[in-house]
């Protein structure tokens, strides 16, 4: 887990940067330099003159009590947005406006999402994501459009709360201390800055913690759609209304009883973790095999998609370390089936990588046969061919299983291996066929069609259509001459 952390950290390091330099200036903004220089109303008593024990508790009570509370209230509602934030969304407006409507009897804020126009297009975007996701026909474009919107909108949301709550408890813990102590005493510009770093370092921490805990928690949401493309509509319903259902209950306890809210958040924080590492294969083949496809064939596939990438695999350069430069293909692919051959140990969405290196085509694996990274040759014969397919969704990689009885030379139509790859390679596939010598399946089913036509046309002409018989020639007879 940690080093897919690292990775994706380098991946966006930039972003990550930005984010924390932004907060950290908040929080200095708004708590050390902001109530040094503008008085302000705060939340402890302005105009009480505070003895030096008093002020010493009342730091205590600033630092560790209320700023803490204020930091885990805030911060409650990152596992469920995070999980599904049209859900959280339509949740905070509805209890918006019952707030509202019932004479404000619970500190809610004022949030856009209360009005009746936004309420109303969150809740237009929740029940067309749920219908789209749980039908079978519509569960792929469901997920690649509102689904992936609703992940950028879950990222957005918890970057909003990061900012404001940098801000808003720097400020009101730094403006508290400020007025506690009294005029000129000595611990009046210690304490300041001292909850103010206090305060400063708390809250940036935490808001970074919040983008890390959403990011795992949506990789496994993610897995969880790249499970759903693979199973029937009935468990795709009941899977979405598990998921509504469990949100609303978190959100639910988190609002009624924050304490046991809590506790459930770092409960399901852990289960995510656990089971991070495996969801975070399917998130990657739900990305490249489904979502960016889905988006270049909107705005156009690249006719010189490259087939081997600038930067080389790290798997790929160790397990052909010594034949770098003969490279003439590298394409990441997802098996979709547990091979029943080979001795290999591959998870479901686990990605290996297609290559051909001097004219030889083949699969590096993680592990085979005891060897790390091993280059696994793919050989296509009459006996054992290997097929590859250019389906809707996918290009498809696979082969048969051979008989037990080697007598038998008829394949068994049951898939051994099943590996799928991005239709991004779209304009590059008869290159593919060509360099690794595979079985073009579509191009088997049009001559078998072609054949079947003209089998077809051949009966049909014979049923309808026959060939004239020749006219038999007339004979003429010399008429009998008369006597």
């Amino acid at each position: 887990m940690l080093e897919i952390l690292k990775k994706e950290y380098r991946k966006h390091k930039t972003f990550i940067m930005v984010y924390i330099a932004v907060c950290t200036f908040l929080a200095f903004f708004f708590g050390q330099y902001m109530y040094n220089a503008i008085p302000v109303t705060t939340l402890a008593s302005g105009e009480a003159t505070l003895s030096e024990g008093d002020t010493i508790l009342e730091l205590n009570r600033m630092v560790l009590g209320d700023s803490l509370k204020n930091l885990a209230g805030s911060y409650s509602g990152v596992i469920g947005i995070s999980c599904e934030p049209f859900t959280g969304l339509l949740f905070l407006g509805i209890m918006q406006n019952i707030n509202k409507l019932a004479g404000h009897p619970m500190a809610m804020p004022e949030l856009p999402v209360g009005h009746p126009a936004v309420l109303a297009i969150v809740a237009v975007c929740f029940v067309a994501s749920k219908f789209m996701k749980a039908n079978s026909t519509t569960k792929v474009f469901g997920i690649c459009t509102l689904g992936y919107l609703e992940k950028f909108l879950g990222t957005a949301c918890v970057i909003a709360i990061g900012i404001l709550t940098v801000a808003g408890v720097a400020g009101s813990t730094s403006a508290a201390v400020v007025n506690a102590a009294a005029p000129g005493e000595v611990l009046q510009s210690a304490g300041n800055f001292t909850v103010g770093v206090v305060s400063t370092i708390f809250a940036v921490i935490m808001s970074i913690m919040s983008l890390i805990i959403n990011f795992i928690i949506q990789i496994v949401m993610m897995g969880l759609d790249a499970l759903e493309t693979m199973t029937p509509s009935i468990v795709d319903v009941i899977l979405e209304v598990l998921k509504t259902a469990i949100v609303l209950f978190v959100f639910i306890i988190n609002v009624a009883f924050p304490p046991i809210g809590y506790a459930i958040n770092i409960i399901i924080l852990i289960i995510c973790c656990l089971i991070f590492k495996a969801c975070y294969n399917a998130a990657q083949y739900l990305r490249r095999v489904y979502v960016r496809p889905f988006f270049a064939g909107i705005f156009g596939y690249k006719e010189d998609y490259p087939l081997v990438k600038k930067k080389i695999p790290s798997r790929v350069k160790k397990a052909l370390a010594d034949r770098l430069d003969e490279i003439q293909m590298t394409i990441p692919v997802y098996t979709i089936k547990k091979p029943r051959k080979w001795d290999l140990k591959l998870k479901l969405y686990e990605r290996v990588w297609l290559v051909n290196v001097g004219g030889e085509t083949g699969l590096i694996f993680r592990k085979y046969n005891g060897v790390r990274n091993a280059f696994y040759k793919l050989e296509s014969t009459e006996e054992n061919p290997v097929y590859l397919r250019k389906g809707f969704r996918f290009f498809e990689l696979y082969n048969y299983r051979k008989p037990a009885n080697k007598e038998k030379k008829q394949l068994i139509k049951i898939k051994d291996m099943d590996f799928v790859f991005s239709r991004e390679y779209r304009y590059r596939f008869d290159e593919i066929i060509a360099m690794s010598g595979l079985v073009n399946v579509n191009e088997e089913k049009m001559n078998k069609r072609e054949k079947r036509k003209s089998e077809f046309k051949e009966w049909w002409n014979g049923m309808f259509y026959h060939d004239e018989e020749p006219a038999l020639e007339t004979v003429k007879v010399p008429a009998e001459e008369e006597n």
